[in-house]
């Protein structure tokens, strides 16, 4: 039984359906020794497959300490280009906002938006709203213009629209 669990551990993707990670698992179980931020709630929630089969690829989420333990969103396109570049990374993973209540129906995130523009960044693969990049040099903090403006809600929400 071990066996079989350690061999097929990520075989398939996440248990919940819509959330578009078993391309991603895929490719990252053939990776080793390999560092891979992630970005967006659904890989901070489901991020047991990037780790690769042989557990040896350090995986770090990308967010902002905040108060009584949080761990939330990093609120602006250079904020978040830095700390890819403080991560040292190879790739990152962006994904979207777990919706809890319609898990089918994920909310995009900034963060894909937020690397478009740098040339430091490349999509290597996109499945639905979830994109591995290679990072390949420093990304630009100061070349984010307009894109830089405070996250202040989730996006495309229901309670966000009415705001």
């Amino acid at each position: 039984m071990q066996r079989h669990y350690l061999n097929d551990r990520f075989e398939s993707g996440s248990e919940i359906p819509g959330l578009d990670l078993d391309s991603a698992y895929a490719w990252a179980r053939d990776k080793s020794d390999t560092r891979i931020g992630l970005a967006g709630t659904t890989a901070g929630f489901l991020q047991y497959g990037f780790y690769g089969t042989d557990l040896s690829n350090q995986v770090i989420y990308l967010g902002k300490k905040g108060p009584h333990g949080a761990y939330n969103a990093i609120p602006t396109c250079a904020a978040f280009r830095a700390a890819v570049n403080a991560a040292d990374l190879d790739y990152l993973v962006t994904t979207p906002f777990l919706n809890f209540i319609h898990t089918g129906n994920p909310v995009a995130s900034p963060e894909a938006g937020w690397l478009r523009s740098d040339e430091a960044a490349a999509p290597l693969k996109r499945d639905g709203l979830v994109v591995i990049w290679r990072i390949h040099g420093k990304l630009d903090p100061s070349a984010c213009g307009t894109a830089n403006a405070p996250l202040r809600r989730i996006p495309d929400t229901p309670q966000s629209q009415s705001q």
